[in-house]
């Protein structure tokens, strides 16, 4: 995972997927959400399966879609509940 230039992407609660550690910082990032809102950004294999648990596990799932991504992803992912946002750019984080 590419680490984020932008506005928040160094607040305590924006996590990055590479290593063992960085999915424990997730997971426990998830389970001390208030709100249990989520956003994944990225739209590769690994965001996309995050993105599907997170949905699965109750999670509330905005999503960035990258156009790279096949419809045929989409159409999978979609049927798991994952909602798609399409065309836009990640500017910065703001956070309830």
């Amino acid at each position: 995972a590419l680490k984020l230039e932008v506005e928040g992407s160094d607040a305590e609660n924006v996590c990055y997927l590479r290593h063992l550690n960085d999915a424990n910082r997730l997971a426990t990032a998830i389970q001390s959400s208030s709100n249990g809102k989520t956003v994944v950004i990225g739209g590769g294999y690994i965001g996309m399966e995050c993105a599907a648990s997170l949905v699965i596990n109750k999670n509330q799932l905005e999503r960035l879609f990258t156009p790279k991504i096949a419809s045929l992803y989409e159409d999978y992912y979609r049927a798991k509940e994952v909602k798609f946002i399409k065309g836009t750019v990640l500017t910065s984080f703001e956070f309830d």
